[in-house]
């Protein structure tokens, strides 16, 4: 029945517990399915959550490989990789600085930011590899990879999971509500994570059946509503993120410059390019780039 057919549809937010890639081929089209999300109750919190922990796993699987290098070949010189790593380190932290809670346009803007960022860094250690290494080689690093990379997420993994959880339950208690529909007992299986996909679909077909066709016609414009509301809330600051994001970019690196002072040349020697490739003149800590100014020192 296509009542039903919308209601399911709704379902596969619920059901979108997948991580964030830092890296994908798809990025923006995958950024604007995870900036949807946090226009909704704990999608937010949910999503800074998934790309920390993203980062994190990037960091220990690029240190794994840092570590191999140095076995199969101590003249190989890895300071590129490990100020990369550094960097990754630098960010992470960034990431969990943001309030989830606070300002939703402010949250949007600093997660497509700090995911740019983490793309950039990832793809650039994946090609310095890619270069100096021949396929044989690189496919012997994977192997060598730990299974104790997973271990060293839990704390990460279980904040990531209760978040997923916590985000899937409120967005389903919501969708009920505006179905006019209460089952606080489903809710809290969604919330606990023992609610299957199935269970959800039963207990719905079944509320759903017991209504006449105008009570379930203004039910489903109601959700309707709800979930378009939320969309052109994520759409609109994803608009609002692209506005002066190089500009934004110029003083992020600025800041992460200055508070990694004590990390090695090769760290400082990378912002200072990218600083330098987006029109940053430092003789006056101006910005050049598409028409904005920093302004200058007095």
């Amino acid at each position: 029945m296509k009542y039903l057919a919308i209601v399911l549809a709704a379902l596969v937010l619920i059901s979108a517990t997948a991580f964030v890639k830092t890296v994908s081929a798809t990025d923006d089209e995958n950024t604007t399915k995870e900036v949807k999300a946090m226009a909704f109750p704990f999608g937010a919190k949910m999503r800074l959550l998934q790309l920390e922990k993203s980062i994190g796993r990037n960091i220990l699987v690029g240190q794994e490989i840092v570590d191999n290098i140095k076995e199969i070949n101590q003249s190989y010189n890895t300071s590129r990789l490990e100020s990369l790593i550094e960097e990754l380190r630098a960010l992470k932290h960034e990431v969990s600085e943001v309030d989830p809670q606070g300002n939703l346009t402010e949250a949007v803007k600093q997660f497509v930011d700090l995911k740019s960022d983490a793309r950039e860094i990832t793809k650039e250690f994946r090609e310095i590899v890619g270069e100096d290494f021949d396929r044989e080689e690189i496919g012997s690093f994977r192997q060598k990879i730990g299974h104790d990379i997973a271990g060293n997420l839990t704390e990460i993994n279980h904040e990531t999971r209760d978040a997923v959880r916590d985000y899937n339950a409120q967005l389903f208690e919501d969708m009920l509500h505006n179905l006019g529909m209460d089952n606080q007992e489903l809710v809290d299986q969604v919330r606990n994570g023992s609610a299957t996909g199935w269970l959800i679909r039963q207990e719905l077909r079944e509320m759903l059946q017991q209504m006449n066709e105008t009570q379930r016609a203004e039910a489903l414009m109601k959700m309707d509503r709800y979930f378009s509301r939320g969309y052109v809330k994520a759409i609109s600051d994803i608009d609002k993120a692209k506005v002066n994001q190089e500009f934004r970019k110029v003083e992020r690196l600025e800041q992460r410059l200055e508070k990694m002072q004590n990390k090695t040349e090769m760290v400082h020697q990378r912002l200072h390019r990218e600083l330098e490739r987006l029109g940053y003149n430092q003789s006056y800590r101006g910005y050049n780039g598409n028409g904005h100014d920093n302004g200058s020192e007095d």
